[in-house]
């Protein structure tokens, strides 16, 4: 759920997607031959969300879905700020597409996903966005590797927190993972909440498996090593593939 910090985290709520975000300048250049950019139109919407479906099943291991409407929705309040979706394509095909709005003298790009090979084009993308000016605006979600080598066009800026979550139930929350190599480990975990996730955890799985779970009892007052909910929530290895760049 969005991230209004004060009233959620008393209740275990954690950040667990931080927005990446710089300021990136346009970069005078022509788009590569046989690349199409262009403005989206309600028909593409279908296309869109096919692509970034891929895209994001790919990379992610936590998101939500895109669907047509979730698009025709987007590309409606995109326009409605002055801005719209550009996509870049060849020969009909979807390479990428990028959201954008624009009030007065500010734009920014809200999403930009794009395919490896028209990935380092985010300067030419800002190039045609402000019509030819070589200005900083402000890019959203976006990821390093889509960032020129000349350093001197863009810059990083603190990574913004935006989506909070809680484990409401942590024998299917564990069990959504996989494991990486063979493992069998216990845990103690305490929640203030949810009685149901306290308690004393194995968890163990064989390379590549799903991990199972097991409730072996209950806590005890001698137990030492306890780990809260809340720092199951932030623990990194978890949200290390979390895409969640909704706007709300």
């Amino acid at each position: 759920m969005p991230a209004a910090e004060a009233i959620y985290a008393p209740h275990g709520f954690r950040f667990i997607y931080h927005q990446k975000r710089c300021k990136i300048a346009g970069k005078k250049r022509e788009f590569p031959e046989g690349i199409l950019c262009r403005q989206a139109e309600e028909k593409d919407c279908c296309k869109i969300a096919t692509f970034v479906e891929q895209y994001l099943q790919e990379r992610c291991l936590v998101r939500t879905r895109r669907t047509v409407e979730y698009y025709q929705m987007m590309l409606k309040e995109q326009m409605s700020e002055n801005g719209g979706i550009l996509l870049l394509e060849r020969e009909g095909q979807l390479l990428g597409c990028v959201y954008y709005a624009e009030e007065e003298e500010y734009m920014e790009i809200r999403e930009p996903l794009l395919l490896p090979e028209v990935e380092k084009l985010l300067g030419t993308i800002v190039y045609a966005l402000t019509g030819g000016e070589e200005r900083m605006i402000l890019c959203q979600a976006v990821e390093e590797q889509m960032l020129s080598e000349d350093r001197t066009v863009w810059e990083m800026m603190p990574q913004k927190p935006v989506i909070m979550a809680r484990i409401v139930d942590l024998k299917a929350f564990l069990e959504c993972f996989r494991a990486r190599e063979a493992f069998s480990e216990e845990i103690a975990v305490k929640d203030e909440i949810l009685s149901e996730n306290c308690g004393k955890w194995k968890i163990e799985a064989e390379e590549g498996e799903v991990l199972r779970v097991t409730k072996e009892g209950e806590l005890g007052n001698t137990d030492k090593k306890v780990i809260t909910v809340e720092k199951l929530v932030e623990a990194s290895c978890f949200w290390n593939r979390v895409f969640l760049n909704e706007i709300v």
